[in-house]
């Protein structure tokens, strides 16, 4: 049994309105799986995503809904919903079963300038392969035709462009010229990156050089949540490979202009094990690219910088840039506090921090890279000494508190128990 097989097997929604559809709906129109689920399985991958598309070819709009309204009053299927505003796309909900089937008309499109949003669309009676005709890579254009024998389910790979080939030998090539299609969406060239490195792809030398030429030019037109989506994405799975990808094609620059006095000219300060597979997650990026320039400023960046990045951050729709300026300042201070009297106190303060294991994790990514100097083991701690305590003491709730209850801490922290003797080194002039 192929995995193709196997995975039809497991999918009864899926066979089970695919057969119902095709006894109603025009002969002709045949249907299909599409998307990245038919690579994937053929790849050896058995893609258990819930998220299936559908396309119909050869058909129209009105036909469609009159077949999916048929379905509903037999109760085959829940609902539908159209939920394409540039084409018709049906979200189809099932009966006792909680994901959605995606069901959309076969669409020509025609570019009529730079970036995805310029096209003119034609989704009527459209043949499978004017679809292919449109998609970006010829591994994405490998579809699976259902159709029934004797009402019997039968499956078909549909393979117009040569993506079998190019799947064998994990080689990605566009369908058509690259030129053209990295005009229609730049996009493509930040997508051709990520296949790259999450699936092991190898760029086409013609694709290869259409983005080092065209990226500077092409992708300042692709929205910003877009291009950060897609580089975080491609980043989380190998950062040290893919940084370099991004920088020898003219990525970087194209996509972060203003933010590449912040990060690295090169792939040397990143460390080999910033890896999906080592547990290396998305929220680590962009603290991962940054923190390379707060280490050639000894941990001390000038007052309101990290404030600036935090800035350019949100100009280019970063994810949580708040909290990614928090990290870099809360790794500064963790590794500044051997200039301070108080060490493991301010390292006990970072690592509790809401932040505490981002700060770990990069600090053990980075320790050997650049030297960081390691964390204390710290022992069975006793409690802190609470705030009201020192009010008690007679230390007054002013500036300089926070100073001291650090210094009452490094004594505890390094073996200190009676509070007699804390207050007594810390010293009633502070009072």
């Amino acid at each position: 049994m192929s995995i193709i097989d196997l995975w039809l097997s497991k999918q009864t929604i899926l066979c089970s309105f695919a057969t119902n559809f095709l006894m109603i709906h025009p002969e002709h129109a045949s249907l299909y799986v599409v998307g990245g689920i038919v690579r994937d399985l053929l790849l050896g991958i058995d893609n258990t995503s819930k998220d299936i598309d559908l396309m119909v070819e050869q058909s129209t709009e009105e036909a469609l809904v009159h077949s999916l309204e048929s379905l509903r009053k037999k109760k085959k299927i829940r609902s539908f919903m159209k939920v394409g505003k540039s084409f018709p796309v049906f979200k189809i909900r099932f009966i006792n079963y909680p994901w959605d089937i995606d069901l959309a008309l076969a669409r020509k499109e025609v570019s009529t300038g730079i970036g995805h949003r310029d096209f003119n669309i034609d989704a009527h009676n459209i043949s499978a392969r004017e679809d292919a005709a449109r998609r970006d890579f010829t591994v994405n254009a490998l579809f699976l035709r259902l159709y029934l024998t004797k009402n019997n389910l039968h499956w078909e790979l549909i393979d117009l462009y040569g993506g079998l080939r190019d799947l064998k030998h994990m080689y990605l090539r566009t369908v058509g010229p690259p030129e053209e299609r990295f005009f229609e969406d730049p996009l493509r060239m930040l997508r051709a990156l990520r296949f790259v490195h999450q699936k092991g792809f190898s760029l086409d030398t013609e694709l290869n050089a259409v983005i080092k030429s065209r990226a500077l030019d092409w992708i300042p037109t692709v929205s910003n949540d877009r291009i950060q989506e897609e580089f975080i994405k491609t980043m989380a799975v190998d950062l040290k490979r893919a940084y370099t990808d991004y920088v020898q094609l003219n990525l970087l620059k194209s996509c972060f202009p203003n933010l590449l006095e912040y990060l690295p000219k090169d792939s040397d300060r990143i460390p080999e094990n910033c890896t999906s597979k080592e547990g290396f997650a998305e929220e680590l990026v962009f603290p991962s690219l940054l923190i390379p320039w707060v280490c050639e400023r000894s941990f001390k960046p000038k007052e309101g910088t990290l404030k600036k990045i935090e800035s350019v951050l949100r100009e280019y729709h970063i994810p949580n840039p708040k909290k990614i300026r928090a990290i870099l300042s809360i790794f500064c201070t963790l590794n500044t506090r051997f200039d301070t009297p108080y060490p493991l106190s301010l390292q006990e303060k970072c690592l509790e921090s809401p932040y505490g294991p981002q700060i770990q994790a990069l600090h053990r990514l980075f320790g050997s890279l650049i030297s960081l100097v390691p964390l204390s083991q710290l022992q069975l701690n006793p409690p802190k000494i609470s705030g009201s305590q020192f009010l008690d003491w007679g230390f007054e709730p002013k500036k300089g508190l926070e100073e001291i209850i650090l210094k009452a801490r490094e004594m505890q922290l390094a073996g200190v128990v009676d509070e007699d003797l804390i207050l007594s080194k810390i010293g009633r002039a502070h009072v």
